[in-house]
């Protein structure tokens, strides 16, 4: 080295992990386009089914030290993408059917709680003395409790499926409940969702109140038109729709969360708190409240 010049360092410029940007930016496009109905929630459940691709492509980046990482995971996520169109050929079967027959032993009253773990449930009423009849599958290693019992006037009756099993297998290719409920007595219904679609057409029950703690799956709730009742809805990651027969006046409360917000013309908003016309006089009418997720949150009148 000649007089005049010195060493240097050499110039080290750190490889940054761009994996987790990236994915972070496309799971934001990916629930963008849920919100806006550009992309079905149910396509990207059964993608996600196949999560243990991850957890390979996760092992080979550690063995080749990051060198390869943004291939790995989107090679990954494209086998899972493949594997979700092909029609599921690493898919389980449902763990068997449980039937329901239960009837209301001389109750005036029942409350009703569901508990559904990765499952599509579809309630409607029914004019029958049983308080809830139907079929709920079971995912594979999953297992369905019932508990009943009457306590004074009231029926108490709650469905719950249970996983035997630490990790979820059957993310994506949820089970399918078909439940009934009496219109014979006043009802208080909770649901507790976890994945899937929920669709709760109570046109048929008498209904005191409704819970719904929304997981991820859209949820559509088709209201009442007679009664007095309480709805509340804590959204989740999906659209959250209420349907409202035309003979039905409500007061809605919705806490905007990441989504539109839509109500249909005749209401008056203060605030937080859309209301329709006819609201302080009438009978049949609904106090709703909804905390909004990740989603759109839409009132829709029926007929």
């Amino acid at each position: 080295m000649g007089p005049g010049t010195r060493a240097t360092d050499p110039v080290v410029r750190p490889r940054g992990n761009v994996a987790l940007p990236v994915a972070l930016i496309a799971l934001g496009l990916l629930l963008l386009a849920v919100n806006y109905g550009l992309l079905d929630l149910g396509f990207l459940l059964g993608v996600a089914r196949y999560w243990p691709l991850f957890v390979i492509a996760a092992g080979l980046d550690l063995l080749s030290r990051g060198r390869y990482r943004l291939a790995l995971y989107a090679g990954a996520a494209a086998a899972a993408v493949l594997l979700s169109l092909a029609g599921g050929s690493l898919g389980v079967s449902p763990g068997g059917e449980v039937a329901v027959a239960q009837g209301l032993e001389g109750a005036r009253r029942a409350e009703v709680t569901l508990d559904t773990g990765v499952t599509e449930l579809h309630v409607t009423g029914a004019s029958a003395d049983l308080l809830a009849s139907g079929t709920l599958a079971a995912n594979r290693g999953e297992e369905i409790r019932q508990a009943f019992d009457v306590r004074g006037d009231t029926a108490r009756l709650t469905l719950e499926a249970r996983s035997r099993s630490v990790i979820p297998l059957d993310v994506g290719r949820g089970a399918r409940w078909e439940l009934q409920l009496t219109d014979r007595v006043p009802l208080t219904l909770r649901v507790d969702a976890g994945v899937g679609r929920t669709d709760l057409d109570l046109r048929g029950v008498r209904l005191e109140s409704l819970d719904v703690n929304a997981g991820v799956g859209d949820v559509t709730v088709t209201l009442p038109a007679t009664g007095a009742y309480d709805v509340e809805i804590d959204g989740g990651v999906g659209e959250v729709v209420v349907r409202l027969p035309r003979e039905l006046e409500a007061r809605v409360s919705i806490d905007e969360g990441v989504g539109e917000v839509s109500v249909p013309a005749g209401f008056t908003r203060a605030g937080d708190t859309h209301t329709s016309a006819g609201y302080a006089t009438a009978t049949a009418r609904a106090d709703i409240d909804i905390d909004g997720g990740v989603g759109r949150v839409r009132l829709e009148p029926i007929d």
